[in-house]
This record gives C-alpha cells, structure tokens and sequence, in this order.
C-alpha cells in the first residue's frame, strides 16, 4: 500500500529540524526520498571537520549533485574548500575546477556561498570558473583565499558587480594582506549590511553602502586620518567585532567617538601564543575601558581569549567584565568563553561572570516555580540571522521541538525574523509562548495533542514539569 503524498509530506515537514529521522524515512520509502531531497541537497559542506563521518558526508554529497545536475539545483548553501577535496580525491586543482564550475552552473537556488584556498595551494591556476558565468543570485558569499600570492582582483570586481543581492559578504585574504587596488562598483552590492575581512576592503566599500555589523579581521595599521574619513560609515554601525587581536596603533579616542549606534562589541583576542602576547591582548582591551562611556548604545558586550594555561585567564575575564559593567551601567549583559581553546563553543555564550547557562524563570502561571535552561546559539553571521534557541533538556510544550530547539517565529528568518530584534526581546517572546502557545504552529505533536484535547491534563503536565525543575 502506498503513503498518501499528503502524509509524506507531513512526515517531512515535521521531520525538517531533524535530519537523522529524515534519513531514515527516506531508506524505508523511495517516495519520501523524492519528496526529501530538496531538503538532503539543501547544505552541502565540502570541508575537512574534527569528525570523520561529517567530513566524509560533505564529500559524498558534491560527489552525488556534481554528477547529476537536478540533485545540484536543490542546493542553497554551498561551502567548498578546494585544497582538501583535491587532496582526498587526488584530483588536480585546475580538473577539479572545471568540475566545480559545471556544478555551479546547475546551483540556479544558490543563494549562500563559501569558497576556501587555503595557503597549501601549490601553484597558480585560474579561478575566474569558481566564480563568474553563474545563474544564481547570492545573499551570502565568503571568499577566504589565503594564497597571498595570488591576486584575483578582476575576478572579485567583475563577479561583485554581477551580484545585486548580496546582503553579506566576507573577504579574507593571506595573512592580513590585500590586494593593492580593490576598485568596487558603487553599485555592486548595494544591499550589502555585514562585511568581514580586512579593513582596507571595507575602506573601499562602506561609504556607499549602508553596512550596519562588521567583523574585522587582521591587525594592519590604520591611520586616524583614515578613521577620521570613515566617520559616518563608522557611526552606522550596530555590531562591531575584532576578530584576530586588535589592529597596531589604533586610535581608539577617534574610533569610539564615532561608534554612535554600536550596541555589540565582539573582541576576539587570539594572538596569544606566549604569555607577552597574552598580556599585551588584555592590555589592549583593558584599554577600551578608557573610552566606553562614549558608547551611550551599547548592551552587549562579548569577549574570547585564548591564552595559554596560565591562571590569569578566567581571572582576566572577570575583572574586565566587572569593569566594563562599572563603567556603563547601562549595558545589559557581557559574555566570556569558559573553556580555553574551545572554539566550538564560540557562538554559544553565557551569561555574564555566572559561568552557567542562561535561565528563564516563569512566574504567576503554571510554569511557576521552574527553572528552566536555555541555550543560545549565535551563527556567525548574526544578526543577519537569527540565533538557535535550545532547552535542555527539552520542555513538553507544543511549540518546542523533541530536540528542545524553540518554534517561534521571530527566530525563523524565513517568517518574522529582524536584524533589529534584541536579545531581549527573543527572551521575551519565548517567556510568552510557554504559557501562550502557538496552535498553528506546533513542533511537539504530544503536547500539541493534549494542549488541543486535554487542557487540564496538559496544565498539570506543566505544573509537574515546574516541579521537576525546581532551582536547587
């Protein structure tokens, strides 16, 4: 007996959150595998990975839509490091590019592209295939090419000026080196509101466009008359992060003084490879202190060393912490990373000098009482898109996925999500679904089915889940 497509797609629907449960749908029912496959296509990463069966995946996966352009249009996200599948597939670059541009041509969904050379690249060889003759439209492009030697300027230029819907773009290039000239369109990108690289790229790009967040990598001198030139491009932006140290003799009187709207500061100290270095990282972000009354619209405030295992580390967090809170009581939350060199953890923050995962605490309803754990989870180009907001262990509610994962619209960026929602407004929102569920929207199928049918039963569900959860 056949499924009903309607089931199927029911199952698939319920199921998107959850891949491991997809793949096994499509192994017991070829037509879930037909109605799945622009979700199994939908992110094809080709990257080396600490774990094996991830690394192995992504490299199956362009093996399969390089091979059948149908499977390659399904594809939205594409990340792609060339040097490692030349090396595992022991296909010369300049052959693997002519399969790489093949396969782009069929990507016409493409809409975020990463593209990595890294610095063992032995030779030269064309790339203009990796980047023009396209049909796809990017919102999201990252180019992180760190073969210093090479330039590929013209390529950049003409493929920019192709792409009219870019709203994020990241530059990367050799070890904090750029290109001499770097001539961009002032109509390429014009949407363009996160920019990460290096700070020359964003010299040439932020004074005609509106680029509210950017990341900036490298530690090149700037020169406060440049700083002085850049005046409104600075005073536009909200999100600020230094993402390799701090640049030499940066002028932070000038910076701050037109940080205006900033309301994120993200420092990312990593050049702190003997304990000067380490020293010297802190110093320098101690310094800001000097000048944070300047930031009237700052609230958050994010810091990441990793110096080696010296006993200062946590000690250093905390004191900078507690001295930025002194210094503008009106910030509403710092953020530190607990584990030394634990880099997967960099997105997922806590609060403040706690050391713990952030908490909600429900009162005046049936959740009254509990304490209830919630993690979250920033992608690397937020705000652009939203965080992953995650219970653990996962509440019985209709709008929490199995996973613990939250269901809410304003943190879907495909519904009502917005670069200008506040953290606190997402903790807000989640505060207000847990007592106000969203019936049209549901994620866990039994708590939606008592929450319809039952709602004493489900009520005392809560008040017993509140219990399980008491703070001790």
């Amino acid at each position: 007996m056949s499924i009903p497509r309607e089931l199927i797609n029911l199952f698939i629907g319920y199921s998107e959150d959850d891949l491991r449960t997809l793949f096994r749908l499509c192994l017991v029912s070829r037509a879930c595998y037909y109605a799945a496959r622009p979700l199994l296509y939908r992110n094809v990463q080709v990257v080396a990975s600490r774990e094996s069966r991830i690394t192995a995946l992504g490299k199956m996966l362009f093996d399969v839509i390089s091979s059948d352009s149908q499977l390659a249009s399904y594809v939205h996200d594409f990340t792609f490091d060339a040097a490692f599948y030349s090396q595992e597939s022991e296909i010369p670059i300049p052959t693997l590019l002519t399969v790489l541009h093949k396969t782009l041509n069929s990507m016409c969904r493409l809409r975020k592209h990463c593209l990595v050379f890294p610095g063992q690249c032995d030779d030269e060889f064309p790339i203009d295939p990796a980047l023009l003759g396209h049909n796809f439209q990017l919102e999201e492009f990252y180019w992180r090419d760190f073969r210093w030697y090479i330039s590929i300027a013209p390529q950049l230029h003409k493929f920019l000026a192709s792409q009219a819907r870019i709203k994020t773009l990241e530059l990367v290039s050799g070890p904090d080196t750029t290109f001499p000239t770097f001539p961009i369109a002032p109509t390429a990108c014009p949407d363009l509101h996160t920019f990460s690289g290096n700070f020359q790229y964003f010299q040439e790009l932020a004074p005609t466009r509106l680029i509210t967040n950017f990341v900036w990598s490298g530690v090149s001198p700037v020169p406060s008359s440049v700083l002085e030139s850049l005046a409104p491009s600075f005073s536009r932006l909200r999100l600020l992060v230094f993402h390799e140290g701090f640049p030499s003799e940066l002028d932070l009187a000038i910076l701050t003084s037109h940080l205006s709207s900033l309301e994120i500061l993200h420092l990312s100290l990593e050049d702190t490879r003997t304990i000067f270095q380490a020293y010297r990282q802190i110093q320098s972000a101690q310094r800001f202190v000097d000048h944070i009354h300047k930031l009237t619209k700052l609230r958050a405030f994010v810091l990441r060393v990793q110096p080696p295992q010296f006993q200062f580390h946590e000690h250093s967090q905390r004191m900078l912490s507690c001295e930025w809170f002194n210094a503008l009581p009106k910030l509403e939350r710092t953020y530190f990373n607990g584990a030394v060199g634990n880099s997967e953890d960099l997105l997922c923050w806590t609060r403040g000098q706690i050391l713990k995962p952030r908490r909600t605490v429900m009162k005046e309803t049936a959740w009254d009482g509990g304490l209830y754990k919630l993690n979250m989870t920033f992608p690397e180009d937020y705000p652009s898109k939203p965080p992953k907001c995650k219970f653990t262990p996962p509440l019985f509610h209709p709008n929490v996925y199995p996973s613990g994962t939250v269901c809410l619209s304003i943190l879907d960026e495909e519904k009502s999500w917005k670069p200008a929602i506040t953290i606190k407004q997402i903790l807000l929102g989640i505060q207000d679904l847990l007592d106000d569920p969203n019936v049209n929207d549901p994620a866990q199928s039994d708590a939606y089915t008592m929450f319809k049918n039952d709602k004493v039963a489900y009520e005392r569900r809560v008040r017993q889940q509140a219990r399980d959860n008491i703070p001790k």
